[in-house]
């Protein structure tokens, strides 16, 4: 024990290439450091090194080098750096870096690896890719990737922006993407849902099995189409589809109404030009 006041030391080993202090132990501790306000361990390199340096060779789960916090305040191991990287992690075949969250009840305000930048500009956290993988991946069973802003909450660049391996789905009070896609027969005498979308559905409802919007005729020529979310607000676009023409110069004509018999709904009306006759004609709408 030394009593001389700071900077003195209990303890001093030197060597000019072995170990300059050594410490082991089949089962407990090889050193160990305790302080009350400073440091329990510290080591400083002045030229090119490692200040301090744990390696594990065990074959099982065990970490060369491992920090503990207890305090809600506290980190558990804190790397600092004026210039340079203030935490660094490599591997060569696995993984560089890893945060886990233990608890399954950590809840929302959780975060496994958090990057913070209080600079005016760059990333707060940026991930490169090299070859053909991805530079930011995230994968969970309700939102893989989150992206949140005052301005921009996610933006892609690229020669393709953006690419969406699935459906797109928009809120219904923003514009941009369609929110619900249709496209009516009538083959047999009755009114046919063939094709739809609606991006307000889940499951089988997206895109099958009717999509959940309801067809009613109105007499000849027309038809109420509810796609069981108010759209009154929206846009809407109409496309009519007919093959051949019928006898002289009668064309397919048709008219919408918005909403139809509710905020829900569109009506549409057809028939042919020069007769005035009603009549069903295939017909797309598309709400944006």
């Amino acid at each position: 024990m030394n009593n001389a006041g700071p900077g003195s030391s209990g303890i001093w080993g030197e060597s000019a290439l072995g170990s300059g202090v050594r410490g082991s132990t089949t089962s407990g501790t090889g050193i160990l450091g305790n302080s009350t306000t400073g440091y329990g361990v510290r080591g400083v390199v002045s030229q090119a090194g490692t200040g301090v340096y744990g390696e594990s060779k065990s074959t099982s789960a065990s970490a060369g080098v491992q920090g503990r916090a207890n305090s809600v305040n506290s980190v558990g191991v804190n790397g600092l750096s004026n210039s340079g990287t203030g935490v660094s992690g490599s591997s060569n075949t696995n993984k560089g870096v890893v945060g886990t969250i233990l608890s399954t009840n950590a809840g929302s305000s959780s975060v496994a690896v958090e990057g913070m930048n209080n600079g005016a500009a760059g990333y707060g956290v940026r991930g490169v890719h090299k070859g053909n993988g991805y530079g930011v991946y995230g994968t969970a069973p309700q939102v893989g990737v989150g992206g949140e802003s005052a301005n921009i909450g996610v933006l892609g660049r690229g020669p393709t922006a953006m690419r969406a391996e699935g459906n797109a789905v928009q809120t219904l009070n923003s514009g941009g993407w369609a929110k619900a896609m249709v496209y009516v027969t009538k083959t047999g005498g009755f009114l046919n849902i063939a094709r739809c979308f609606n991006s307000q559905a889940t499951g089988a409802l997206v895109n099958s099995n009717g999509c959940g919007f309801t067809l009613t005729s109105s007499g000849a020529g027309g038809v109420n189409v509810d796609f069981g979310f108010d759209i009154s607000q929206r846009f809407v676009g109409s496309t009519l589809h007919f093959s051949g023409w019928p006898a002289a110069d009668d064309r397919p004509l048709m008219y919408i109404e918005q909403p139809g018999t509710g905020n829900s709904s569109v009506h549409v009306s057809s028939w042919l030009s020069e007769s005035g006759t009603g009549a069903y004609v295939n017909f797309t709408l598309i709400i944006f």
